[in-house]
């Protein structure tokens, strides 16, 4: 993570670039290649700002996704919006609902069909006071080598969450960290190294890893020792 630097309009911001491997079809055939996105956070607020995940395929630099956050709002539960695509030019549409060429959009999960669906998942044992959680993962996953879940622990305020992701952690993590924790159960949680932002909120990132090997990310805007507490009940699905 690089800053805080200017922005494009004036304002303060991080700029968080990680690489990692993706999939996406070339014709009838699925390539697997290393993408590089880049997040662009708010400095103060950490609100992320845009993002664009790019790959090199013939010495060109070819963009995979662009996202440009403009509004940032949350609407009520009744709310409904038409998805629309209307507004596209130039873009073919292809039907994807059998999920031969990427991930479908998630869906909300039940913890017990979590349990079912896979045997390295990990949730705290109790939902904290203040929080509701939700778990959402893209579906048809039946022949995947990795479950892709992602369990989110939010305040009623929606302004300080923990989300469980599972899926690749960075391999190595030479130098990406400054503290390494270990649960009761035997988790060890690798904090990667964080900046503080000018108001004094903070953000919490860690690779867990579980005895047998598993493997996946803990993000949360709570205080690093907060994590860690909460870290302590972590447990298999069952």
């Amino acid at each position: 993570m690089t800053g805080p630097q200017p922005g494009t309009n004036g304002q303060s911001i991080y700029v968080l670039k990680t690489e990692g491997p993706v999939k996406f079809a070339v014709g009838n055939d699925i390539v697997s290649q290393t993408a590089q996105t880049v997040i662009t956070f708010d400095a103060q607020s950490y609100r992320i700002i845009a993002s664009q995940m790019t790959i090199m395929r013939d010495g060109q630099v070819i963009n995979l996704n662009i996202q440009r956050v403009l509004t940032d709002e949350l609407l009520p539960q009744s709310t409904k919006i038409a998805w629309g695509l209307s507004d596209l030019r130039g873009v073919k549409i292809v039907d994807d609902a059998d999920r031969a060429k990427g991930d479908l959009l998630p869906e909300v999960v039940q913890r017990q069909d979590l349990a079912a669906k896979t045997q390295n998942a990990y949730l705290l044992k109790n939902v904290p006071a203040g929080m509701v959680l939700v778990i959402s993962a893209p579906p048809k996953q039946e022949n995947e080598s990795i479950y892709i879940y992602v369990a989110t622990y939010r305040s009623a305020n929606s302004e300080d969450y923990l989300a469980i992701q599972s899926g690749d952690a960075p391999g190595s993590l030479d130098g990406m960290t400054d503290e390494t924790y270990t649960t009761q159960a035997g988790l060890t949680l690798s904090f990667l190294k964080r900046r503080a932002a000018p108001n004094g909120k903070t953000f919490s990132s860690a690779v867990v890893s579980a005895p047998d090997g598993t493997r996946f990310m803990l993000n949360s805007t709570l205080p690093r020792e907060r994590v860690k507490q909460l870290a302590d009940s972590l447990d298999r699905v069952r």
